[in-house]
């Protein structure tokens, strides 16, 4: 059995004269720092035979990263027998306000902030900060705030601690897409007042929950129903 590579981005396993594409690597301009992998086939035994996941950790020179569903048990079986690690889980949630554990307090600590505007910038970075950290042990964050601030969406809940900012939700329509905050006791009135105007509007909320996040966490704690779907990062150092 042979491994080639047949292009910047495809990995070959050849033998008894047929050649198998069988793992494209990619990069992530946000993670710069690993190498991302997807199968391209699912012939697990030929990939776990050939050690290619390995061989492309050793070619690379860099950690690789996987994300896979925690259904694919396949996957994740041939992740585990490579020598990746589980490094993060990422939970899809969509919540309705019957599934909140107890009734939600309201507060008026909180301000709106829109694109353009000079608390939206302090938000954006404030975010940009949060995610360095939360990200750090997993995968660091290599693109510059600038290149950041730009996936974000227009509008942000913040609220302030002596004019600075403390907690901020970037939400676009029904999703909130980013939650961040300097501590555990004040993201939590921020948190369920937030909640509550977006409920005021919308009858069902969706966000995604990392367990490496834990302003993420203590939202998704606050719901009693079970994870849409559920993604883990696997790594390979």
């Amino acid at each position: 059995m042979k491994i080639s590579k047949s292009s910047d981005s495809q990995y070959l396993i050849s033998g008894a004269g047929q050649s198998i594409p069988a793992v494209e690597v990619f990069q992530n301009t946000f993670h710069a720092q690993h190498v991302y992998l997807k199968l391209l086939t699912d012939d697990f035994r030929l990939l776990a035979e050939s050690k290619i996941l390995p061989y492309i950790r050793s070619a690379e020179g860099r950690p690789l990263q996987a994300m896979v569903s925690t259904k694919e048990y396949d996957v994740v079986r041939l992740l585990q027998k490579s020598g990746f690690e589980r490094k993060r889980r990422c939970s899809e949630m969509k919540v309705r306000k019957t599934d909140l554990k107890r009734k939600l307090r309201r507060s008026t600590c909180i301000q709106e902030g829109h694109t353009g505007e000079k608390r939206y910038e302090d938000c954006s970075y404030f975010l940009y900060q949060y995610y360095q950290k939360t990200h750090e042990s997993v995968s660091p964050l290599t693109a510059p705030y600038e290149v950041f601030r730009q996936r974000l969406p227009e509008q942000v809940f913040f609220s302030c601690s002596a004019d600075t900012i403390s907690c901020a939700a970037f939400v676009d329509g029904n999703e909130l897409a980013y939650v961040c905050a300097e501590n555990r006791a004040v993201f939590s009135a921020f948190i369920e007042e937030v909640l509550s105007r977006m409920f005021d509007a919308c009858s069902e909320l969706c966000f995604e929950a990392d367990d490496t996040d834990w302003a993420a966490s203590a939202l998704k704690d606050l719901f009693s129903c079970e994870a849409e779907n559920c993604y883990d990062t696997y790594v390979l150092r």
